[in-house]
């Protein structure tokens, strides 16, 4: 059984490709040559002002509202125990 496209096509048409694709770079070279484009002139710029020391950093975080209902519950009874120590004055004020 013979192959459907053998190796000699193959290359012909690589060749084809590759020939009409620099054909076609000069022929817009031709065309549209390029203008002459003049450098920009560079200027010396001030230095910028020092940065602020300070930075911040935002991010997205996802917290658990089971964890937010244990840290609560946990902070309850930490004031609960801080209330009941501390012993009213005279004036019944604490």
């Amino acid at each position: 059984m013979r192959p459907a496209v053998n190796l000699k096509t193959i290359l012909l048409g690589i060749a084809v490709v590759t020939i009409s694709f620099f054909v076609s770079l000069k022929t817009m070279d031709w065309l549209w040559p390029r203008a002459a484009v003049m450098a920009p002139v560079l200027v010396e710029l001030p230095p910028l002002p020092s940065a602020a020391r300070s930075s911040s950093i935002i991010a997205e975080v996802a917290i658990a509202l089971s964890a937010i209902r244990d840290a609560a519950d946990l902070l309850g009874d930490i004031v609960a125990e801080q209330s009941a120590e501390r012993v009213p004055d005279r004036a019944g004020c604490l």
